[in-house]
């Protein structure tokens, strides 16, 4: 944001001043800082999605709708027309449709075509290949571009070994919602039911394959970080940040002290010290009853002669 007039907009040149300390504060340590903690927390909301979005909880889904939207149905998902901030890659991933009555589950892979060969892979063609190759359930795309499916009554579905991230990319048993630090929040779905946790990779009790996987996410290497964890991304952020705080602190300081010499070198110049006027005032005017008297003895004597002279 640029300072303007208020009469006509017009830009104006800061060049010094308070103003213009607050507008480099602005501009070279707080926005960096802010693009750092916003990728920090794109890297915490891609990485544990990931994970999550492969695991279940202690029940199934039933109907579950993507969080992430793309710009375009029909747009290769790793393409900048379908504008996701996770790009899925070329994979594939599991979707198990279980009869919440007997138990018994059924497992189909979902390929994923974005290999740049032919056609790829589309939220729209996705949707397709879903109910084309599985049973008991049906996929669509929302008014607002993004995947939804949905179980047949008595059957719930969950996801596992996704190797394309199209599921953490479309928000698909996802754990966080959000893109950056501003809007990053815990999933809906997750929230109003805890037993969505995704903790367990089988269906089998006591597993918490999933839960393990999760707590390593802080420390395993993050492609969006370059392949810094995002413990140690995080420990370089507070590190720059302690470093900048000091080193403006000590600016600071500097320029304190440099203020103050100058303030009291301008103060010998032409400071005007009380004390030493009224100590001037008295002698002015010591000198000036002096000269009176002298004055006005010699007006005296004067008168005294002339006195004899007549």
């Amino acid at each position: 944001v640029i300072p303007v007039f208020a009469d006509d907009d017009g830009p104006i040149r800061v060049l010094g001043g308070r103003l213009e300390g607050l507008a480099e504060s602005r501009d070279t340590f707080s926005l960096g800082h802010l693009k750092d903690l916003d990728t920090l927390a794109a890297a915490l909301i891609q990485e544990v999605n990931k994970v999550h979005s492969q695991g279940q909880g202690l029940c199934g889904l039933t109907d579950v709708t993507g969080t992430f939207s793309v710009f375009d149905a029909d747009a290769a998902l790793n393409s900048d027309a379908a504008g996701l901030a996770l790009r899925p890659r070329n994979g594939s991933f599991q979707i198990t449709v279980r009869n919440t009555t007997t138990g018994t589950g059924v497992t189909t892979t979902i390929p994923v075509d974005l290999d740049g060969i032919g056609a790829d892979t589309t939220l729209a063609s996705l949707a397709e290949a879903i109910n084309a190759s599985t049973d008991n359930l049906s996929a669509s795309v929302t008014a607002d571009r993004r995947l939804r499916i949905t179980a047949d009554n008595g059957y719930e579905v969950t996801f596992g070994e996704d190797s394309s991230n199209v599921l953490a990319a479309l928000g698909i048993n996802t754990f966080f919602t959000g893109a950056a630090a501003n809007d990053i929040a815990l999933n809906p779905v997750v929230a109003s039911d805890a037993t969505l946790l995704a903790a367990a990779r089988s269906n089998l009790p006591g597993d918490g394959t999933n839960a393990d996987a999760l707590a390593r996410v802080g420390t395993a290497p993050a492609a969006s970080l370059n392949g810094r964890s995002i413990v140690d991304f995080y420990n370089f952020v507070a590190g720059k940040i302690a470093v900048n705080g000091n080193a403006a602190r000590a600016g600071q300081q500097a320029a304190d002290s440099i203020l103050t010499s100058l303030q009291a070198q301008r103060e010998s110049i032409s400071g005007v010290s009380l004390d030493e006027e009224a100590i001037q005032l008295v002698k002015f005017e010591r000198g000036f009853q002096g000269a009176a008297r002298y004055v006005s003895v010699v007006n005296n004597l004067i008168d005294e002669m002339l006195g004899l002279l007549k």
